[in-house]
């Protein structure tokens, strides 16, 4: 039915809403009961189990925030927010055009607004799942742990800041 590997199940979080999660499981138990299943019973199991860790990695959800720096036009610096699901980073709040970046009181209003209060940063060695720390040559775009003086703002709003030792 789909594959239940790590690897899958951490893209398939993005897709599965809580809704979708309840409805699939929902419709395969009444394809069981009715006689409707044309895989066998291991096969159905392993996609409810599949479900069944969509549904915790979602609870598990944690967002990250970096200092980013745009040196495109000039020096610009600022915030970039993502949501973290198993192994999979997409963006949460980061700006869809160069060379803008959002500031700490942006991402606080954002945060706010989301009802999110914690967030997680940490150093960037090279990479951070698929985050790079460093892009484009010609006019860099570097990332890393938030600076001291947003991590102060960002608590200083009330949203809890959990400086990691190590990304993994």
């Amino acid at each position: 039915m789909f594959k239940t590997n790590k690897e899958c199940l951490d893209k398939l979080v993005f897709y599965f809403s809580e809704q979708d999660i309840s409805t699939m499981q929902k419709l395969m138990h009444y394809f069981k009961r009715n006689g409707m299943v044309n895989i066998s019973n291991e096969e159905f199991e392993r996609c409810l189990n599949g479900l069944e860790k969509i549904s915790e990695l979602q609870m598990n959800e944690k967002i990250y925030g970096f200092w980013v720096k745009d040196t495109w036009v000039g020096e610009r610096e600022g915030v970039e927010l993502y949501s973290r699901r198993g192994n999979e980073l997409r963006d949460l709040y980061v700006t869809d055009c160069r060379p803008d970046v959002y500031s700490v009181q942006n991402a606080i209003d954002f945060l706010q607004r989301e009802s999110i209060s914690k967030i997680y940063t940490g150093r960037i060695i090279k990479h951070f799942l698929d985050l790079p720390s460093f892009a484009d040559d010609r006019d860099p775009i570097l990332r890393n742990m938030l600076m001291s003086y947003q991590i102060d703002e960002l608590r200083n709003s009330g949203i809890e800041v959990i400086v990691l030792d190590h990304l993994s």
